[in-house]
């Protein structure tokens, strides 16, 4: 395994995938711009990280429980990637298209944007959390199968320009978007 570290990033790639991975950090945030399609990486998150270029797939990116708020930003083509806030008011975003994705919310008011095509794919809202997480879907017709767990009466859905908060969201059916309540 080899490692890349910044302010705002630790990362781990395996050794023989090293050479396919460059780390930049910017005062915006750091950039992980994957050369070559790339998997199998652990990377802890603590500001704002932006991933791009080739495909990443059965990664799993979480968030330094520090209190802050940070933001991941997929802008890549991503399979089979995990994704876990804590307890900042956390950003997780695939811009890119995602296939068989996940991404946990922990503590906090958490939001995870899909603007790409999402192909069965879940994202797990903070069980019994009382501030409002958002999930936000772009593009509804790009969507083949997402499922949204744990989503409370705080927790708000947009889909398209339409946003649901809480039980609007229980009255509405949604094509291709699954929402098991608590």
């Amino acid at each position: 395994m080899a490692t890349e570290s910044t302010n705002d990033s630790h990362i781990i790639v395996p050794a023989d995938q090293q050479k396919s991975f460059i780390l930049t950090e910017t005062p915006a945030g750091d950039t992980a711009t994957f050369t070559s399609p790339t998997s199998n990486i652990t990377a802890e998150i603590q500001g704002n990280v932006t991933a791009e270029g080739s495909k990443l797939s059965r990664s799993y990116f979480y968030f330094k429980d520090n209190g802050k708020p940070g933001n991941l930003q997929f802008n890549n083509q991503t399979a089979s990637v995990r994704a876990k806030t804590t307890s900042g008011n956390d950003s997780i975003s695939f811009v890119g298209n995602t296939k068989k994705s996940t991404v946990v919310t922990g503590d906090g008011s958490d939001t995870v944007t899909f603007s790409g095509k999402t192909v069965n794919s879940k994202v797990k809202l903070g069980k019994g959390d009382n501030e409002g997480d958002l999930v936000n879907v772009e593009n509804p017709n790009q969507v083949k199968d997402l499922t949204i767990k744990h989503f409370g009466r705080n927790d708000t859905l947009v889909v398209g320009n339409k946003e649901f908060v809480g039980s609007d969201a229980e009255k509405q059916k949604f094509d291709n978007i699954t929402i098991r309540f608590d």
